[in-house]
């Protein structure tokens, strides 16, 4: 079926005196602007550029409006004026004024807020790192007192805990770098601490005069929460057998104490009651070695909490190290971060 509205188009086109059907174009929104001979040899868009340039024509309504909105925004005279000005501009100008007043703005948001400041670790964290650092050098399930073996395992106590430390911090190397360097500073001191302590006990030149293991495990453990119990005497009594020997006062001295630790755990095999008993072996030679009299009785039952913890903690890691000895050998190897300082440990 045809449809009979279309059927005379092609007569419409040839007929001579069809007139042309045009549309009035709707009013301009803007001031007409007459075109000079100046703009003749411009481009369009250039033109329409100058055309939108011009100032708008006073429209009261504009005005009013602006009034309104100045009052409920409670303005100053001097910014109404500043509104009834803008209602009346160009949209450029109107648009250079808006970006104008984001850049001023910025500038006051920079001069308020301060850059961000360097990482720092807190007073509380850095008290719980020194205080875990001591029970790591003290514990009986420590294998190396160097290296990064003990660091690891303060780290791996520094993730337990945190302290007030950010969750994830061990995934943004700088800061978590930062925790390392404060870990292995302060492994560094408690070693420090512990050997000036025993140096300081065999001062006097006669053994007799030495001072007891007690009384050496007391002032190493001074100044912090942790008891004297006898695997801690017994640790204690083999650093001081080592620095016995003349040959391992020097800085050499802890190399000479993992050393020995070695022996311990190659000789008794993995084997916990061997281990217990050689090191019993060094309290024994000890307490008959250096100071006279009766030594204090420590009894064998005491347990410390916190050193428990830190204990368990360090034996749930060995175990994965004994999983993995490449781990193991690698962590053996390299040296732990530390700040930089002149004395020995």
């Amino acid at each position: 079926m045809s449809d009979t509205f279309f059927d005379d188009m092609d007569i419409a086109l040839l007929a001579e005196n069809s007139p042309v059907f045009t549309s009035t174009p709707l009013p301009s929104s803007t001031t007409a602007r007459k075109r000079t001979r100046t703009d003749a040899g411009l481009p369009q868009e250039v033109e329409e550029q100058l055309t939108s340039d011009l100032p708008r024509s006073t429209n009261q309504n504009l005005l009013v409006m602006a009034r309104h909105i100045a009052e409920s925004a409670k303005l100053t005279a001097q910014q109404s004026g500043e509104l009834d000005v803008f209602a009346t501009d160009t949209i450029h100008v109107q648009n250079m004024h808006i970006f104008a007043m984001i850049l001023a703005l910025n500038n006051r948001v920079d001069r308020l807020v301060p850059p961000p400041s360097a990482f720092a670790l807190s007073a509380d964290f850095m008290a719980n790192l020194k205080s875990y650092a001591h029970g790591v050098i003290f514990s009986s399930k420590i294998a190396l007192y160097k290296g990064t073996i003990p660091q690891n395992h303060l780290l791996d106590i520094v993730k337990r805990f945190r302290w007030g430390l950010p969750e994830g911090i061990e995934n943004d190397t700088a800061k978590w770098k930062v925790v390392k360097k404060q870990a292995g500073t302060d492994l560094t001191a408690v070693r420090r601490k512990v050997k000036l302590q025993i140096i300081a006990s065999m001062r006097a030149k006669k053994a007799v005069d030495h001072w007891t293991i007690y009384d050496l495990a007391a002032a190493c453990i001074k100044g912090t929460d942790y008891k004297i119990t006898v695997p801690l005497l017994a640790r204690i009594a083999l650093m001081r057998g080592v620095y016995s020997n003349p040959e391992n006062r020097g800085d050499n001295y802890w190399d000479q104490v993992d050393v020995r630790l070695a022996q311990v755990a190659d000789k008794a095999k993995g084997n916990a009651e061997h281990v217990t008993r050689l090191f019993k072996h060094f309290l024994d030679k000890d307490r008959k070695e250096h100071g006279a009299g009766t030594d204090l009785l420590v009894d064998e039952n005491e347990v410390d909490n916190i050193q428990e913890n830190i204990d368990h903690a360090i034996e749930e890691r060995n175990r994965l190290l004994a999983a993995n000895p490449r781990q193991a050998a690698a962590e053996a190897d390299e040296p732990e971060e530390q700040e930089e300082r002149g004395e020995q440990s």
